[in-house]
């Protein structure tokens, strides 16, 4: 059983994906031969070998963000382009093909490609998140694309990363019942900001990132506040 990392594909729009080689996408394939049918015996080279069962097993988010990012790209930047990535879900791994081709010695793995819909889709938003001048309309971007609405008191807000106690972070209080323990173990050595929230006294409400801060378990967190 082989175990590969490969690339992204070149999508159509801005070619945020084209160029990863190695961007966080692991899959598993078998190989088969039958060198003396072939007669690959004789020559001493096997050029018979057929990719069984190839399919893609995990995708890391984190690591494709991580490359995705450009020098230009402030923290926020970061933190939005990683969120378009997970709201649009290519850490699903029916999102990715695996394709083979024909090479001197059989087949190989031609790549790992990204469906090109979903690849699109994200060069747009990130390319939105890029342009805009300000970060307010970034957070507002994000908080629009993942719960379809901005909360009244989360606009025309200024934000800023700071980093802060863990308990001084206000959770609605079902909060602990509804989360999820693998995505909370998903996000344990998260390297973004791990949440979005509102400033109030010395408290800040969590609007965005209960999984993310929960995982943090405790210590002082970076977080993005308004």
């Amino acid at each position: 059983m082989a175990t590969k990392m490969h690339l992204l594909k070149k999508s159509e729009t801005k070619d945020y994906f084209s160029s990863w080689a190695y961007a966080g996408v692991k899959f598993d394939y078998r190989e088969k031969s039958s060198c003396d049918w072939y007669g690959c015996t004789d020559e001493g080279m096997c050029r018979c070998r057929v990719i069984e069962e190839a399919k893609v097993t995990s995708v890391d988010v984190n690591r494709i963000a991580d490359q995705l990012k450009d020098k230009t790209d402030s923290v926020v930047d970061v933190y939005c382009i990683d969120r378009i990535l997970v709201i649009n879900k290519i850490w699903e791994v029916d999102c990715w093909e695996i394709v083979v081709c024909r090479g001197y010695y059989g087949e190989e793995i031609d790549g790992v490609y990204l469906d090109q819909t979903i690849a699109a889709e994200c060069e747009k938003q990130i390319e939105f998140i890029r342009k805009s001048k300000t970060d307010k309309d970034k957070i507002e971007c994000i908080l629009n694309l993942e719960y379809g609405y901005v909360l009244e008191e989360a606009k025309n807000r200024k934000w800023s990363v700071v980093n802060v106690p863990f308990e001084k972070l206000d959770f609605r209080q079902d909060h602990y019942a509804k989360l999820d323990k693998d995505i909370v173990l998903r996000y344990k050595d998260h390297f973004l900001p791990r949440g979005i929230c509102l400033k109030k006294g010395d408290r800040y409400r969590v609007i965005d990132g209960y999984h993310r801060c929960c995982a943090a378990e405790g210590g002082n967190i970076d977080v993005i506040v308004g």
